[in-house]
């Protein structure tokens, strides 16, 4: 073992002392967080010291895990909560009598309570957020707080299951404070180091497996399937960011070949220590696995996408087209074989509605998994959609990436009509990526309105268009990225001479899902290089313009477009920058 071999011990300790728990409530965590000068007198702390970590009452903290097991465990599916629920307990107890707590243990806590309030449903009389401007502090200062231990942690220990968990929850509410940046890619990778050193990715291998009595009792099956569920989240996150516009794009960290654990089971929290038949979960209702695991078929095919589809754009062009197709074939499959719950047919929506009377977050997988699929699937033959003129079996790509695209608008609108649980459409709003694939989706319509301007289904597709906009404007509160977006495509269509005008005609879900294939005009025209030329009217500076306030809302700091040498192509991969 040449583990520390040559090392130092403590080399950078004096950056990380000083860390101090203490408790407050919420009102004053805010207070102080308006009022920094007034922070000691506020929390009555003793003594100055270098970082100020302060957790919530216990009381606001049970109802901050609630609302974390309600809102976000489905779709951050890393941690036992009844597990997390006795641990919570024992180390308020300790913190109470003035105790040590294990640094991991603390930055998952804070970790939950950041990531739980950014969704809390704040009220007036609420002991959590009285508003969502206190939502907003109180989630930055936890954040703060479970980054300041996990900076700790990294500096003076090897490494814990409890820093895994924190960096893969911290990712998600850096990913939404801050969107797409080096912080939130940091995390994961440190997520991914961690796991390796305590080899996670050999949970299942049989030299390392060890057969004792003790390994079948229950808390022992329970810690086994949170590091499979941890370490199967990690390997998911990781493929389906290397089909993700940015840094990342076309590179994954793990490879399939060196994961020797086995699949986590398909069942709720109560049934995770028993293999008795009935504990798992079937085609005719949902578990807490259910979305993790369709999301880890995704990430698979993810993974085949970037293996197999070069990047660059005159790689692609070389590519057999019959490879594209294979892989839009794979995406088909995906979607068609999901339960009936998670599909957006007529008949499967009929089918899930009682179910989603007792199962209220089935509406919410839907939408994430249906727009991330789609949006890979838009991804895939974007490219394809502006050069129907050099190859006419690109006509098969335009109606796929505007089939998926319109399934994107329809599974928004399918959320934000559900009257029946209000909350649905406000979550649906808050998130980031509900904003941005929809975005990406009208991207791809308007792309097409402006070099298929001589369609028989011109005037279709603009009520297309009118529709989803007006969709979207029915959002604006909940989410300010929803103007920006508006604006920029408003901008485009104005700079492309294409007028909508008139009201909306007819509501999304009777909008046709196939697309009338005509032959070309002359509004498509390749250049020497295979790229499509811009139409007239409209310059690569204006599109980018158009772009540059929605784009700098999301924080594209390491992808900043040239204006020398943007092109379509840049400004979709651009938008494209957001994770699952």
């Amino acid at each position: 073992m040449l583990e520390h071999v040559a090392s130092r011990d403590d080399v950078d300790s004096s950056a990380s002392k000083g860390l101090t728990f203490g408790f407050g409530s919420t009102q004053e965590i805010c207070q102080a967080q308006a009022r920094p000068d007034d922070w000691l007198s506020s929390m009555q702390l003793a003594t100055l010291i270098s970082s100020r970590i302060v957790f919530p009452s216990y009381s606001a903290a049970v109802l901050l895990l609630d609302s974390y097991e309600r809102s976000v465990d489905y779709v951050c599916h890393v941690l036992h909560l009844p597990s997390t629920r006795a641990m919570m307990r024992t180390a308020y107890l300790r913190l109470g009598r003035q105790e040590t707590i294990a640094p991991g243990q603390a930055a998952v806590l804070l970790a939950v309570f950041a990531f739980s309030v950014y969704f809390y449903e704040a009220a007036p009389a609420s002991e959590v957020a009285t508003g969502e401007r206190d939502a907003l502090a109180l989630c930055r200062h936890w954040s703060k707080g479970a980054m300041d231990i996990l900076d700790y942690s990294q500096r003076h220990s090897t490494g814990s299951l409890e820093d895994v968990q924190a960096c893969v929850i911290m990712s998600y509410v850096t990913y939404y404070l801050e969107g797409m940046s080096k912080k939130g890619r940091m995390l994961m990778a440190s997520a991914v180091a961690i796991a390796r050193d305590l080899r996670l990715n050999r949970l299942d291998a049989e030299d390392d497996v060890v057969h004792k009595d003790d390994e079948r009792t229950a808390q022992a099956v329970i810690c086994q399937e949170v590091k499979r569920r941890i370490f199967w989240h990690l390997v998911a996150t990781d493929w389906l960011q290397s089909t993700v516009s940015g840094p990342q794009e076309g590179m994954y960290f793990i490879h399939p070949h060196h994961i020797h654990v086995k699949l986590p089971k398909n069942c709720d929290h109560e049934f995770l220590a028993f293999d008795e038949i009935g504990t798992t979960g079937s085609e005719s209702r949902p578990t807490s696995m259910t979305f993790f695991l369709a999301k880890l078929r995704l990430a698979h095919i993810c993974r085949e996408i970037t293996d197999t589809i070069p990047l660059e754009t005159a790689k692609l062009m070389r590519t057999p087209y019959e490879n594209i197709i294979a892989v839009d074939q794979k995406l088909k499959a995906f979607l068609s074989d999901l339960p009936f719950f998670l599909q957006l047919n007529p008949e499967s929506r009929t089918r899930s509605r009682s179910l989603e009377t007792v199962y209220d977050k089935v509406p919410l997988m839907r939408f994430l998994l249906l727009t991330t699929a789609h949006s890979r699937r838009c991804r895939l033959h974007q490219k394809f959609l502006l050069r129907l003129s050099s190859d006419a079996r690109y006509t098969y790509s335009r109606r796929a990436c505007l089939e998926s695209a319109r399934a994107i608008i329809r599974a928004f609108d399918d959320s934000a009509r559900r009257s029946d649980s209000p909350s649905i459409p406000t979550a649906i709003a808050r998130m980031a990526s509900a904003v941005h694939y929809t975005h990406l989706a009208l991207t791809v319509m308007v792309m097409d309105l402006c070099f298929n301007k001589g369609e028989d289904d011109m005037e279709e597709r603009k009520q297309e268009v009118r529709a989803a906009m007006k969709m979207l404007e029915g959002v604006r509160e909940a989410s300010p990225l929803t103007d920006r977006s508006l604006h920029s495509l408003r901008q485009i269509l104005h700079k492309s001479n294409i007028e909508l005008g008139g009201p909306i005609m007819a509501p999304i879900d009777n909008v046709s899902n196939t697309v009338q294939i005509s032959q070309p005009g002359a509004e498509t025209v390749l250049s020497n290089d295979g790229s499509p030329q811009l139409p007239p009217g409209l310059t690569v500076g204006d599109w980018n313009e158009a772009f540059t306030s929605l784009s700098n809302s999301w924080t594209l700091t390491d992808q900043e477009l040239s204006l020398g040498s943007a092109t379509w192509d840049d400004i979709f991969s651009a938008l494209n920058s957001r994770p699952f």
